[in-house]
């Protein structure tokens, strides 16, 4: 029989209860031909059957071959991310060791201790050539620097640095026109400013009570601790590079680029002027 023109469906379906009702009453013909549309409908259901599990397999297999894939993806990451871990530590103990061999200390320290944080952090991702390395390089370090603390806050150079009589604080004058008071763990206390040029030097009283300083703008001026300005010496016709008290604290000296050295009371007269 041509298959386009076999029974389906609902009249399959009919023509199949009368095939079991009245068997007897049916040609041979028409026997045959529910026959024929009964097989040719199980064909049909092998072979959509037989699609089915050919996309399933299909799918099953895409689906393998996308973890396949993302699965080399993520270890291609974890390994270049692992050398980039790995060059990030060698970069930082070569660093580290170029500064200091390079005598700067704490510098080295801080970066030792990057180096030190980041192999314990990111574990064992760096080798342990690079891990050892890092290690040695920062005990190294911390057994051999000397500089154990640092004073930052001046934008320009420091030009003068000293402590007060009683060691408990710093005074650093600068040629960014101030000059600033720390205390022993580096915090910057307060910083003076009324110069209008850099400040070459400074010096405390020998009470403690007082600062001078000494500046470009030929000028020095007296401060208590608060860093309120008590007065200004004037008299020098270019700048003043260096003061001093007298041992008694009653006499201020200063030296200038107008090739004078000048004696001053605690009031700021001048008092003689050393030619």
């Amino acid at each position: 029989y041509d298959s386009g023109a076999l029974l389906r469906g609902v009249p399959l379906g009919v023509a199949q209860e009368w095939l079991h009702k009245r068997t007897k009453e049916m040609t041979t013909q028409e026997l045959d031909f529910i026959s024929a549309s009964l097989q040719q409908r199980s064909k049909e259901q092998e072979e959509r059957e037989r699609r089915r599990r050919r996309n399933i397999n299909a799918l099953i297999g895409g689906l393998i071959t996308a973890l396949i894939l993302l699965g080399f993806a993520f270890w291609q990451w974890q390994q270049t991310e692992k050398q980039r871990l790995n060059a990030e530590v060698s970069v930082q103990s070569l660093t580290t060791d170029n500064l200091f061999a390079s005598n700067y200390g704490l510098d080295a320290l801080l970066s030792g201790l990057k180096a030190g944080i980041n192999v314990k952090n990111y574990g064992t991702s760096v080798d342990t050539e690079n891990s050892t390395k890092a290690i040695v390089i920062l005990q190294q370090v911390v057994y051999g620097v000397k500089e154990h603390n640092r004073l930052e806050g001046h934008s320009d150079p420091v030009l003068s640095v000293v402590f007060s009589p009683d060691g408990k604080t710093i005074a650093t004058a600068s040629r960014d026109k101030t000059v600033k008071l720390w205390n022993l763990s580096g915090q910057e206390l307060l910083s003076l400013k009324g110069h209008s040029g850099p400040v070459y030097s400074v010096v405390f009283s020998p009470d403690g009570k007082t600062i001078a300083t000494a500046s470009d703008d030929k000028t020095v001026k007296l401060w208590n601790l608060s860093g309120q300005e008590l007065l200004s010496l004037k008299g020098h016709s270019g700048p003043v590079y260096s003061v001093v008290f007298s041992p008694d604290g009653k006499t201020i000296a200063t030296a200038s680029d107008d090739k004078t050295v000048k004696l001053w009371n605690l009031s700021g007269q001048e008092l003689l002027s050393l030619k």
